[in-house]
């Protein structure tokens, strides 16, 4: 049995007992086989509350068995009647050696189990393990049903179940984002039945093992249920009856690897809980979360101009138009509520506080556009520009879910809140103009900043975000790769405290991107990496300007200069001693101006060896720094702000290395120091086959960033036109957990297994080099970035016809992965992309799946355990192969929308080997 997906495993009809009796008294065999119907669970009375239907739909499925038991005076027998038809709540059973006689009184239990006897069978309700939010389909696999078997003399025979269990429904709220391990229940009173017996003539439960507690496991075994805060959670948990009228419960959920961490829910009154019932324990708050306000101590509020429709309570009364009203609330007085109806939010109106008393802030802030449907809520119109400036007084924030932005909608919102020490989370990926600028300017009690997952940028969307946020030591990633004009421009403008940048991996810059983004962030000592060879005017301008404390410039490949692109760019860096700069080509106005004024006054300086300009001073190198030339060559490049060791597993066939310029020297198994002031290691080969199979081990957990192009380790000298059909790199950076950053694979020719678990487990690669090929080979890419957690967006991949295994767990583990690649491909090949993005926990939507015809293997388990997967468009007409589809959705969430080609002619075909269960299927023609 079931609840629509679940599969229990078949097993062989067992006949024991005295058979030869049996089949001689029982000589009666149903034309149609045993009937047998599966009761639903309905609430207790007086319960009202919308549910999923899964409680109520519990449906026989292939494999199912269900126990007959036979007493009469010392003969007794049993047997397994396995299911011939599923798919409903009524199944039809049958058994060939076992026959039922009209007169007899035979007793049905389910599950089948052939220890049981005719007096009782065991129950256990431990081990109980909820894969998704929302799902009953775990409580299939133990809902212990019996009845009395009802024949009659004309060929009909009848088992209508009853529920031993009791369901309890568990619905809360979300209190974080995290990662949940188990619910678990415990009674001060009563006692749980763990295990125990059940009489097969009245479905009494008598225990055998009792306990205080009981829990449910959460998500797929070992990885938990991932969580967002304020997410509706639903739990269904099967208990034997048991009175719990007088017990105080208390729910505790347990996070996955955090001992002891875990957070709990009281519920003064169980229920009295009887069987074949389900019981509701609600700890959702089903009143709006209005941005509330509380203090400790007597305050006031007041709007600097009318917001229309808002309005406030106090201490829950009644609600009155706020206007420019002054109100009192905090201590005595309770807390203050907001809620309104503008589409266009408080859109300038800012909010004053009469006195220093500390407060704090919670709630939606979508309450404020639209608070009777504030979760649906446009907010594309809304903006909440200087509604806490200067609030002195303010020490949290509420919260700010919106991922539609208006321009300027966060503008100064928190500018000069000096109290404040928590940012709300900002979960937008497409930013519009100005949306943060200034947000938490002077802010100076914020030590770290929200998540900024955004991969769209906007004009100046981070401009002066965290300007002057002296306190600030941590900044957050910054994913986005293809930048918009003053993006980060003065983003962490006076930081005093930020010790680290985050990575910076955009290759596609803009005017003004990175202008002033560290101006004075004294005590930065590591640079980000700057990876883009194509610059823009004043991308770069002022970037690192009174950086007092950094040693190390980051390594500059650009050959062409744009208009001020590096003005004043280390000005004032009064430590910076190392500077590695390949332009050849100087000319575009000012474009060096003031870039190194005040550095320190001895370091070293690489050069292109085929640049010939030669200006020194502020402008140029700076003076008293020596000189050192490198080739434009782009050998594959390691650096390092520290230093740090290389070595190869094994001899790779002429492979040298060079460190900090120097000489070029066979690199065989040697082990090899550079980074921090020994200067970065080039390698360069003219291997025909790669590197094979030889892997790199890093000496210790320094960073290391890798740049240039893979194929000067097969031919340098020829590296642009070299064929690349044997060459290999199989493993080569496998558990390199320090590689932060990938060199270009440009090769159009594909080798076998070529980047077989290249990257595999590089966990703080954030972005994946380019994959130009359109024809592939066997294995090319599996595993390519497996493991690869810190990888939020996918290369493109634009072939269009694929060879077998080609994709296979190319992303798998992908935990933070939000954007998968384009699949344009039309023509697949066999397991092309199983396990492509198993695991991937972050993806919310797949990529459009056009082909017509799958394969076989070719989807399976593609998309196991994506837990917030929520669209899928996939145009197949032809899923006959086998396995092609084969778990390929197990563990995607219980709603979403699936597209299915208008043409396909199949279906009815759901499960976690088709469109997922409860999800809204769409047709599409193309």
């Amino acid at each position: 049995m079931k609840t629509k997906l679940l599969l229990l495993a078949a097993a062989t009809a067992l006949l024991a007992g005295c058979t030869d009796d049996l089949e001689r008294r029982s000589s009666y065999s149903p034309e149609g086989g045993l009937q047998a119907t599966i009761p639903a669970y309905p609430f207790d009375d007086g319960t009202r509350v919308s549910i999923s239907d899964d409680l109520h739909t519990f449906t026989w499925s292939d494999g199912d068995q269900i126990g007959i038991y036979y007493l009469d005076g010392d003969i007794t027998a049993h047997a397994g009647f396995g299911i011939l038809t599923g798919g409903g709540t009524t199944g039809t059973f049958t058994n060939s050696a076992f026959s039922l006689h009209p007169s007899s009184t035979y007793y049905g239990f389910y599950p089948f189990n052939e220890n049981a006897t005719v007096s009782e069978a065991p129950v256990d309700f431990t081990g109980q393990a909820q894969t998704r939010n929302g799902r009953a389909a775990h409580l299939g696999a133990m809902n212990y049903m019996y009845s009395v078997v009802n024949t009659d003399g004309e060929g009909n025979a009848q088992i209508n179940f009853h529920n031993l269990g009791s369901v309890m429904v568990i619905k809360m709220v979300a209190p974080e984002t995290k990662t949940y391990s188990s619910l678990e229940i415990y009674s001060d009173n009563a006692v749980f039945t763990t295990k125990g017996t059940v009489s097969m003539t009245d479905g009494t439960v008598t225990p055998t093992e009792t306990s205080n507690s009981i829990s449910l496991s959460l998500g797929i075994i070992g990885e938990g249920l991932s969580v967002t805060r304020r997410d509706l959670l639903t739990f269904y948990l099967l208990t034997a009856p048991v009175d719990l009228s007088e017990s105080t419960l208390y729910f505790t959920l347990h996070q996955k690897n955090e001992t002891g961490s875990a957070i709990s829910f009281a519920h003064r009154t169980g229920k009295d809980m009887k069987a074949g019932k389900a019981y509701l324990y609600d700890f959702t708050n089903r009143e709006a979360p209005y941005v509330t306000f509380g203090g400790s101590g007597e305050q006031t509020l007041q709007m600097s101009q009318e917001v229309p429709s808002l309005e406030y309570s106090v201490n829950n009364g009644a609600w009155q138009v706020l206007g420019t009203n002054t109100v009192t609330f905090g201590a005595g007085h309770g807390s203050l509520r907001l809620r309104g109806k503008s589409a266009v939010g408080t859109n300038g109106a800012t909010i004053t506080f009469g006195n220093s008393t500390p407060v704090g802030c919670s709630g939606d802030i979508r309450t404020l556009v639209d608070y009777e449907n504030y979760d649906t809520a446009n907010t594309s119109e809304a903006k909440f520009k200087e509604l806490f400036k200067d609030c002195t007084q303010l020490t949290t924030a509420p919260d700010l879910p919106a991922t539609t932005l208006a321009d300027s909608c966060y503008f100064n919102m928190f500018r000069g809140c000096s109290s404040l020490t928590y940012t709300p989370e900002l979960p937008a990926t497409t930013l519009s103009p100005y949306c943060y600028l200034a947000m938490f300017m002077n802010c100076t009690s914020l030590t770290s900043a929200p998540a900024l997952p955004a991969t769209t940028l906007s004009e100046n969307c981070y401009i002066s975000m965290f300007n002057g946020c002296s306190s600030l030591t941590e900044a957050p990633e910054l994913p986005a790769t293809t930048l918009a004009p003053g993006c980060y421009d003065g983003m962490f403008y006076e930081c005093s405290s930020l010790t680290q940048a985050p990575d910076l991996p955009a290759t596609t810059l803009a005017p003004y991107c990175y202008s002033g983004m560290f101006f004075r962030c004294t005590s930065l000592t590591q640079a980000p990496e700057l990876p883009a060879t194509t610059l823009t005017d004043r991308c770069y301008l002022m970037m690192f300007d009174g950086c007092t404390s950094l040693t190390q410039a980051p390594e500059l490949p650009a050959t062409t200069l744009a208009q001020l692109c590096y003005f004043c760019m280390f000005n004032g860096c009064t430590q910076l001693n190392y500077i590695s700069m390949m332009a050849t080509d100087i000319s575009a106005m000012l474009c060096l101006s003031s870039w190194v004024a005040g550095v320190s006054s001895s370091g070293t300086f690489v050069k292109n060896a085929a640049a010939t300009w030669d200006v020194t001073g502020d402008s140029g190198i700076p003076e008293g720094w020596n000189v050192v030339t490198v080739d434009a060559t782009p050998y594959v490049t390691f650096t390092a702000n520290a230093e740090q060791t290389l070595q190869m597993s094994q001899e790779v066939s002429s492979l040298q290395y060079s460190v900090n310029g120097g000489a070029w020297t066979t690199l065989g198994t040697n082990t090899v120091t550079f980074g921090g002031t020994y200067g970065n290691l080039r390698l360069k080969g003219k291997s025909s086959v790669g590197t094979n199979t030889a892997k790199i081990t890093f000496g210790n957990v320094t960073p290391v960033r890798c740049s240039g192009d893979i194929r000067t380790l097969v031919d340098y000298e020829n590296y642009s036109t070299v064929n690349t059909s044997e060459a290999k790199f199989i493993q080569l950076f496998e558990n390199c957990t320090q590689l932060t950053s990938a060199p270009e694979l440009p090769s159009l020719q594909l080798a076998s297994q070529c980047y077989y678990y290249m990257f595999h487990n590089c966990e703080a690669l954030t972005q994946a080099p380019a994959l130009p090929a359109t024809n592939l080979s066997e294995s090319c890419y599996l595993g390519m970035f497996q493991k690869c957690t810190s990888l939020t967006a996918a290369p493109a991949l634009p072939a269009s016809e694929l060879a077998p295994i080609c994709y296979a767990y190319m992303f798998a583990e992908c935990s933070s992965l939000t954007e998968a690649p384009a699949l344009p491909a039309t023509t697949l090949d066999t397991q092309c992309y199983i396990f492509m993005f198993w695991n991937c926990t972050s993806l919310t939507q797949a990529p459009v799946l056009p082909a017509t015809t799958v394969p076989r293997k070719a989807y399976q388990w593609m998309f196991w355990n994506c837990t917030s997967l929520n669209y899928i468009k996939m145009m197949a007409t032809d899923i006959s192969a086998t396995d092609c589809l084969t778990d390929w959705v197990l563990g995607v969430p219980s709603s979403g929308t699936f597209v299915k080609n208008s043409a396909a002619t199949w279906e009815n075909f759901y499960g976690t080997s088709g469109i997922p269960e409860g999800w809204t299927v769409q047709t599409a023609s193309e």
